[in-house]
């Protein structure tokens, strides 16, 4: 499984995020997944149902 994380650094990134909330975002083969900020355990669980 391939992971990317992409941090935004700048007012602009953010405002052209795919999702309004720009702390957290999860996708999967660019279908959103959530927004939550999840625990290691929490999402190892997930992304083993993907």
């Amino acid at each position: 499984m391939l992971f990317h994380a992409c941090q935004l650094m700048t007012k602009d990134e953010a405002k052209n995020a795919p999702i309004i909330w720009t702390t957290f975002g999860l996708f999967y083969n660019g279908q959103f997944i959530t927004h939550e900020i999840m625990s290691a355990n929490k999402l190892k669980k997930l992304l083993n149902t993907l």
